[in-house]
């Protein structure tokens, strides 16, 4: 578990019950650091969730990812990796949604993203 990072599993910061998916939260976590190109900030000692923003959680809503990704992955690759894109997107949707037992298992993960 990352607890010192700001990348704890809500569910777990209000059970205060640690499970497998709780690490599954926070690698979701890392994975979407890695498409945006941003990192948690700190603020006045604070954590902030950059995913908290209105703009970003409509994104990853609406699934429009080439609004978010880093643009340097998009310097790179061009269009033509949208659809992998998506995938790794829906990928960080599912290991960070709220309900424990709505997120894959790690051994899924990585098997997701080995297909990706």
């Amino acid at each position: 578990m990352l607890c010192n990072s700001g990348y704890l599993d809500p569910e777990y910061m209000q059970s205060g019950i640690a499970s497998q998916k709780t690490d599954v939260y926070s690698f979701g976590f890392v994975l979407f650091q890695l498409l945006t190109g941003k990192k948690m900030s700190i603020l006045d000692g604070k954590m902030i969730d950059f995913t908290k923003f209105p703009h970003v959680e409509t994104n990853i809503e609406e699934g429009s990812v080439m609004d978010i990704a880093d643009p340097t992955i998009l310097e790179e690759h061009g269009i033509e990796i949208r659809q992998l894109l998506e995938h790794y997107l829906d990928l960080v949707r599912k290991c960070t949604g709220y309900k424990g037992e709505e997120k894959p298992y790690m051994i899924h993960v990585a098997k997701e993203l080995r297909q990706i």
